[in-house]
């Protein structure tokens, strides 16, 4: 037995919109984990601070406050890769098996694109979590989820909630347990969301969908290396939603790698690379092209890993393909122009938390 199960909640509120009628489904939900803080009813409530949402024109681009991170970047793009192609790792979800997945969830699903505000909400509740040690869709001072999300977000009320913790990496959070609940699963597959936000931190995961407007003609929805720091090789993936490329490359350090599709299909899938990194600061980025139209992602800048000044992952800099510097002023470039296995986890000494909250109307 890989993992330790402690509670497992779902929940649904509001007309579901596969025909559901609405519900409340409870089951260990909204408990404190033993020997931490529970909710106190009488908690005054808590006003979060939204973050400024980057310009759209950046889509990609990492903002001054971190957002998003590594570990939200990383369950993005392996929530887009289930999504395009969950047949692919039939044998890889556990305790489940893919027989067990409705058809629906079984076939390739559009790619979940960033929303800034998403990740917000998604990173307030798992930063909630860790502090106060509940593990609810609730916040710690009993603020109910459809209000915590319309603080940060709001541009649809057609949202969903995934939580989950104890999980060594996102990986198994959503190979060992999403994956394997039907109401998890529903979530991450489900065919009319099409925005995402997630929150990582200290073991603690939050997946934010939505369905909104997207606001960047990228094919890229997401992209990230692993492992974080990588000391030899390193692993890429991008995700791609368009015509086919006619070249796709991660350029790494001013030298460009071809990537190759590796799941999916050409026209939605994800590509992926590996590469030598440098001893001390990388930097990387992702080119690609079409028979009508050229970019990169992120759109402007470049990501980092390894000995970098800069502490949030992106840098303003982007060494072209040709080597002679900063793109970042190239009118062709950005969008204006219109896996490996995750490693096993360790047994016995981790507790195991599920959440799932939807809440849809029209």
């Amino acid at each position: 037995m890989r993992h330790v199960l402690p509670a497992l909640a779902l929940a649904v509120i509001g007309p579901g919109c596969q025909g559901k009628a609405s519900a409340l489904f409870d089951s260990g939900a909204d408990s404190g984990l033993p020997g931490t803080a529970t909710q106190d009813a009488d908690a005054e409530p808590s006003t979060p601070t939204p973050t400024p949402t980057p310009t759209s024109s950046d889509y990609g681009v990492i903002s001054e406050e971190g957002y998003p991170n590594w570990g939200e970047r990383h369950l993005h793009s392996w929530t887009n890769t289930i999504r395009v192609d969950p047949e692919a790792f039939a044998g890889q979800y556990s305790p489940c098996t893919i027989d067990e997945f409705e058809a629906s969830q079984r076939e390739p699903q559009q790619l979940l694109y960033y929303d800034f505000n998403l990740n917000d909400a998604a990173r307030f509740h798992t930063d909630d979590m860790v502090t106060s040690g509940l593990f609810s869709h609730s916040s710690s001072d009993g603020t109910e989820f459809g209000e915590r999300v319309a603080r940060f977000y709001g541009e649809s009320a057609w949202i969903g909630e995934n939580i989950a913790a104890g999980y060594f990496d996102s990986w198994s959070a959503l190979f060992d347990g999403w994956m394997c609940s039907e109401g998890h699963r529903e979530n991450i597959m489900y065919a009319e969301y099409n925005e995402l936000g997630t929150g990582v931190m200290s073991l603690h995961y939050t997946q934010d969908f939505a369905v909104g407007n997207i606001l960047t003609a990228s094919p890229v929805a997401m992209a990230v290396h692993e492992p974080e720091q990588p000391t030899t090789e390193v692993s890429f993936m991008a995700d791609w939603q368009a015509e086919a490329p006619t070249r796709f490359v991660v350029v790494l350090n001013g030298t460009p790698t071809e990537l190759v599709l590796t799941y999916g299909s050409d026209t939605l899938g994800v590509y992926t690379a590996d590469a030598l990194p440098e001893p001390d600061c990388n930097t990387y980025y992702f080119h690609w092209e079409t028979d009508t139209r050229v970019g990169t992602f992120p759109e402007a800048g470049s990501y980092t890993f390894g000995a970098c000044e800069n502490g949030t992952g992106w840098t303003p800099d982007q060494i072209s393909l040709d080597g002679d510097g900063d793109t970042g002023d190239d009118p062709d470039k950005g969008c204006g122009c219109s896996a490996q296995g995750g490693p096993d986890t360790p047994t016995g000494w981790m507790s195991l938390l599920l959440g799932l909250l939807i809440y849809r109307r029209r």
